[in-house]
């Protein structure tokens, strides 16, 4: 399939708001499980506008990226990649990857992603990329392991109401670092 004909990827501004939160809302049960704090800041049309002030702020100074993956017709976001915990002194930060339930397992995700992971890398000198994952969500291993990602440690998570245990994948950019 020819997914540049369908899709294309975007970094987020405040205009995909309404958007975003309509495909947030449909997914609410898996995005409350595995993006806590993007759920907590949703929750409504009201209060997705205003995060989307605070992702474009976070954008400018650095601290947090979000990429939309969208529908060419209609502009409309049906999944993101978003770099965080963002460590510059060590060039590291987190991966975390999001798809509207309607389009999983179409291979858009893991396209977009294998593409994007490297321009972000690239563009923001990142050394290393890593993401948690919860043991049971094979999904999201599946899909960072083909993008070359390796497990590296099991952490237990002792915050409440977590699963317990999450699975910390790595993915080392530094031999395509340029000089």
């Amino acid at each position: 399939m020819a997914f540049e004909a369908q899709y294309f990827s975007a970094l987020y501004t405040s205009r995909y708001a309404d958007s975003l939160f309509k495909v947030i809302d449909r997914n609410r049960d898996r995005i409350s499980e595995h993006f806590p704090k993007t759920n907590a800041k949703t929750g409504s049309l009201e209060n997705t506008r205003e995060y989307s002030t605070e992702i474009e702020n976070r954008q400018r100074d650095k601290s947090y990226f979000m990429h939309l993956i969208l529908k060419k017709d209609g502009d409309e976001p049906i999944g993101f990649i978003d770099i965080k915990n963002i460590d510059w002194q060590e060039r590291r930060a987190e991966m975390g990857a999001f798809v509207d339930i309607q389009f999983e397992n179409l291979g858009i995700m893991t396209h977009f992603s294998n593409k994007l992971l490297d321009q972000i890398a690239f563009e923001h000198g990142f050394s290393t990329l890593f993401c948690r994952i919860f043991p049971h969500n094979v999904r999201s291993i599946r899909l960072v392991e083909r993008n070359g990602f390796l497990l590296k440690q099991t952490h237990e998570d002792l915050r409440p109401a977590k699963e317990g245990r999450f699975n910390l994948y790595e993915k080392d950019f530094k031999a395509r670092m340029p000089l």
